[in-house]
């Protein structure tokens, strides 16, 4: 079982409010950096299948069941998500900023 090591901020300031960030295995960190899967605005994750079947193709893709189990899948919702408009649309704004997918709605 993996657990929780590493918290990805957003921002360039890379501030600790709780809209900045999500919790990531070291894996998932790793990959959600180089862009393999992006997080929508509607929290659902993505996963960049170009970029997984040239990691195939280059036989380098050992473990890949380990992004594409969440494809499609949302992730949990954190608590503040109905409870605080202003905190869900900064957190909106910095998966989209992250994705490089501002107009995805």
């Amino acid at each position: 079982k993996t657990g929780v090591v590493s918290k990805h901020s957003y921002s360039a300031h890379g501030r600790d409010d709780v809209w900045n960030g999500v919790a990531l295995c070291a894996n998932h960190h790793r990959l959600f950096d180089a862009r393999r899967f992006v997080i929508l605005r509607d929290l659902v994750v993505r996963v960049d299948f170009e970029a997984l079947a040239f990691l195939r193709e280059s036989q380098r893709a050992d473990g890949e069941e380990l992004l594409t189990a969440f494809h499609d899948r949302p992730i949990l919702k954190p608590r503040f998500w109905n409870s605080s408009v202003q905190t869900r649309t900064r957190m909106i704004q910095a998966f989209e900023h992250a994705s490089g997918l501002a107009a995805v709605a």
